[in-house]
């Protein structure tokens, strides 16, 4: 189990190659760990699976050794009251909370980085446009602009 950091999704400008090198084995770190609990998540649902089925045999078996008539409500509610089986869903939900966590931070890694491209792109376009080399189709301001006008043009089915 792995803290989730807020500091790992902020971006900061004046450390920007380090967020780029940073980058990937972050994204690894949580979608590995998020592929891990996934697994335990299902685990734990086999698991909980066997251990209602199982229960609910052994009650049957005990209420026919003890000629005890039981409804399937009967059986159903001595399944969900049972101690090892409130202790299995408990284990679920954590584990289930802990994996929506690590998606969570799975997509945020995404947007992150998104935002490092931005940064980069918005940074190459200032030097392009203070060393005089940049054509003005390729300015970053140009291409927001661009995206605008494609954008609404779609949104009108143009």
């Amino acid at each position: 189990m792995i803290d989730v950091k807020k500091e790992h999704f902020a971006l900061d400008r004046a450390h920007l190659e380090e967020a780029i090198l940073n980058q990937a084995s972050l994204y690894d770190l949580y979608a590995s760990e998020c592929a891990r609990q996934q697994n335990k998540v299902d685990r734990l649902k086999n698991g909980l699976e066997y251990a209602e089925a199982q229960k609910k045999i052994d009650i049957r078996r005990n209420a026919e050794a003890t000629g005890k008539k039981m409804t399937q409500d009967q059986v159903d509610c001595e399944v969900v009251v049972d101690e090892e089986i409130v202790a299995v869903k408990t284990e679920l939900l954590d584990a289930e909370e802990y994996l929506a966590q690590l998606k969570v931070a799975v997509a945020a890694m995404v947007h992150k980085r998104d935002s490092i491209e931005n940064e980069v792109r918005m940074v190459m376009s200032k030097v392009s446009m203070t060393n005089g080399d940049v054509s003005p189709e390729t300015r970053y301001d140009a291409q927001v602009e661009a995206v605008d006008r494609a954008t609404q043009a779609s949104m009108l089915g143009k």
